[in-house]
């Protein structure tokens, strides 16, 4: 006869025990469940076996699911010339600083045929920053990567940047010198930044002295004195070297020893203004030239020791002028110079700080730059003036001088609180847009700049004088025939680059976005750092 099973939970709420007669029918009840569980666990087993292999099988299905859509990707069907163009832009250089950072290296690690595509593009390899501060310990490893590059870059010309102002070991300076030296004929662009110069008369360097075929870009920063002539002797026979930076380099009164006459771009970083000049001088083809942060010493403390330089400079055609607190004379230069070929002019601050009114004033320059412009004759077509402190009747005047100016750009300085300091002022005031406004009832133009097309304003919007500044825009817009009838060429571009402030004040485009539509190329960049987009 079967047992019925017990009812478990109602014994075990009536205190059951062993002296329950019912014990055997328990013990019965106890050895099938166990057997029980032991047949489930069983079956689990075989179960998650079963789904593990499911499992497996759904991340191997996975995956080549992923490997197919790889395989129809957009970037497979591309050319391999369009793959290269578009790794050259991530492959800016590679660099050797505090840490090893190759991006070509990289690509290679991602497929077999970007591996393959990458070693066999040489230009991918052919830029290289070094730093060698970082690297007195561990030079087998800065070797390995350098030769690397110059192996994989084959016959591609050289871009290099070679940083060893910080550097206390000099052999590992000679070690890298050698080895560059070694493809001196691929040196298309060279950057050398030194605390001791002396190393450049290492016999590796002066050796590359006659194979500088496709040298078109140098950039010395020498800190310290002790250049020899013999270093920069090794310049002077590069038949294609036409850009030259000089930074901090102090060769005395004597001219060292380059390709003057073939330059065409120059740059001059704190040095010595008059010495600047004298360089200028023998630079007779050169066209553009940047002078920043140049050191007015001489001029300022001892006048008379400095050459009376009054010199014609017939092809520059591009003068850039970044200032500073400590040397903020415009005058230095605009009063030794003539350019009748000058069409484009920038006056700025270096970035890392605004100048105070104190230590500048632009009406105080205002006769030099008059004088300048006078005496040269030029027919000037962009001005960029920029991170100035100026008054709005200071641009009045400088634009009354320029009538033929086409291209305009004034960035005032960006102000982090704008009400801490009443005594700021911005260029930015309804009067100088109501000298800009043109008149359209007249047939003639008598105004501020006839010729102007592109405007750029870079501003605070807290003070910025909105509706002056969009009547002067509507005026300016006048497409077709009207134009030419009241004798002025109509607006085509406009930049506007508001500086956010806690108080920020919108810009109403709505009166412009008409003149957009009708063909006004209107571009707003938001505090130079935020996304841009066109109207």
């Amino acid at each position: 006869m079967t047992s019925h099973p017990p009812n478990i939970v109602y014994l075990l709420r009536n205190n059951f025990g062993t002296y329950t007669a019912d014990v055997a029918n328990v013990a019965q009840c106890l050895e099938q469940e166990e057997r029980d569980v032991q047949k489930y666990a069983a079956e689990l087993i075989v179960l998650e076996a079963a789904i593990a292999e499911l499992q497996k099988k759904h991340d191997l299905a996975r995956c080549r699911v992923e490997q197919c859509r790889s395989l129809l990707a957009p970037i497979r069907r591309l050319p391999a010339e369009i793959i290269v163009r578009v790794f050259s832009f991530c492959c800016d250089r590679s660099e050797a600083a505090q840490n090893i950072d190759c991006p070509v290296v990289r690509l290679s690690q991602v497929c077999a045929g970007w591996r393959e595509l990458t070693r066999t593009t040489s230009s991918l390899w052919a830029s290289l920053s070094i730093d060698l501060y970082w690297w007195s310990a561990e030079v087998d490893r800065l070797k390995a990567m350098l030769d690397l590059h110059l192996e994989l870059s084959h016959n591609a010309p050289l871009n290099i940047i070679l940083d060893s102002s910080e550097s206390d070991d000099s052999s590992v300076t000679v070690c890298v010198l050698k080895a560059l030296c070694a493809h001196s004929a691929r040196w298309l662009s060279l950057t050398i930044d030194m605390d001791a110069p002396q190393l450049l008369r290492d016999i590796s360097f002066l050796s590359a002295g006659n194979s500088l075929p496709r040298l078109r870009r140098l950039e010395l920063r020498l800190f310290q004195p002790g250049l020899g002539q013999e270093s920069i002797e090794v310049f002077r026979s590069a038949p294609a070297l036409d850009d030259l930076t000089i930074a901090n380099c102090r060769f005395g009164r004597v001219m060292p020893p380059l390709p003057w006459r073939q330059l065409t771009r120059l740059t001059f970083q704190y040095c010595l203004t008059s010495i600047a000049l004298r360089y200028l001088e023998l630079a007779s083809q050169a066209r553009h030239v940047i002078l920043v942060s140049c050191i007015n010493d001489d001029f300022r403390h001892n006048p008379g020791s400095c050459p009376q330089i009054s010199y014609l400079h017939n092809t520059l055609q591009s003068l850039s002028m970044i200032i500073d607190e400590v040397d903020p004379e415009l005058w230095v230069l605009f009063n030794f110079l003539t350019l009748p070929s000058l069409n484009y002019l920038k006056i700025s601050c270096a970035y890392a700080g605004p100048l105070a009114s104190q230590a500048f004033s632009f009406t105080a320059e205002h006769d030099g730059i008059a004088s300048f412009l006078a005496r040269s004759q030029c027919h000037l077509t962009s001005l960029c003036l920029e991170n100035l402190p100026l008054r709005d009747t200071e641009v009045i005047a400088l634009l009354q001088l320029l009538p033929t100016l086409t291209n305009l750009a004034i960035h005032d300085r960006a102000l982090e609180q704008p009400h801490s300091d009443d005594k700021i002022e911005s260029p930015f005031t309804a009067h100088l847009f109501e000298s800009l406004t043109v008149n359209n009832t007249t047939t003639s133009h008598t105004g501020l700049l006839p010729r102007l097309k592109e405007l750029g304003l870079a501003y605070n919007t807290h003070s910025f004088p909105v509706s002056a500044f969009l009547r002067m825009i509507q005026s300016r817009w006048s497409p077709g025939a009207h134009s030419a009838n009241i004798g002025i060429d109509g607006l085509t571009s406009l930049i506007v680059r508001p500086f956010e402030t806690g108080d920020k004040k919108e810009l109403d485009l709505q009166a412009i976005r008409g003149l957009a539509k009708e063909g006004l190329r209107v571009l707003v960049e938001e505090h130079f750092l935020a996304g841009k987009f066109g109207l």
